[in-house]
């Protein structure tokens, strides 16, 4: 069992049940709509907020536990569960096709992945997104102090992070999918899990074809 499936075992809701603003934020800004692929989609946090906006999503977890409590949540409505496709699979060999989603997103998943991974999934990502759709990622930078250690209160999941990416890296690594709509490196204080601690992202919304 993962560390994280673990977790979801006994603590549901784990990162808590607000949206990743970055996300939120792009979605509404550049009008996203249609069917959306989330990898790396734990218990919902973000699932639960690109349903309230009308899209289909397919939402992919390694972590069956937290499959299981994103399928069972019951703050959906009938129309929003019939619009969410849940599977417990591994985000790097699972085969959903070309040209299939309108929006793909991944909130710290390439980080959890090693650099080459991460590129062989950004590269495999690219071919399931249509002409015109959009791929949004944010991943933790390499002044996070999960890598820095310049504070002893560090997320308790740091050593799960694979790759700290270092400034500018998301963006240039994404820009050769897709025009660069938006991007973010930024510091967020963190109070949904363990003691409050800083984290430091990169966040970043291409669009394919453009």
């Amino acid at each position: 069992m993962s560390v994280f499936d673990e977790a979801y075992m006994t603590r549901p809701f784990l990162f808590g049940k607000s949206s990743t603003e970055e996300l939120i934020y792009a979605i509404d800004k550049f009008s996203i709509t249609g069917k959306a692929l989330e990898l790396g989609c734990g218990d919902g946090r973000d699932t639960y907020h690109v349903l309230k906006r009308g899209m289909s999503v397919t939402a992919i977890d390694q972590s069956q536990n937290a499959i299981n409590i994103l399928s069972n949540r019951t703050d959906l409505s009938d129309d929003e569960r019939g619009r969410l496709n849940a599977i417990c699979a591994d985000v790097t060999n699972i085969d959903l096709g070309t040209n299939t989603f309108d929006f793909v997103y991944a909130i710290t998943l390439f980080d959890h992945l090693d650099k080459i991974q991460g590129e062989i999934l950004l590269k495999k990502i690219s071919q399931h997104v249509n002409e015109g759709g959009y791929i949004f990622a944010k991943v933790h930078t390499v002044d996070d102090v999960g890598n820095t250690h310049e504070s002893k209160e560090i997320s308790e999941f740091a050593s799960e992070i694979k790759h700290f990416y270092e400034t500018g890296e998301l963006f240039s690594d994404m820009s050769l999918y897709g025009k660069v709509r938006y991007y973010l490196e930024t510091s967020e204080l963190d109070l949904d899990h363990g003691k409050p601690h800083t984290h430091a992202y990169a966040s970043i919304l291409i669009r394919k074809g453009e």
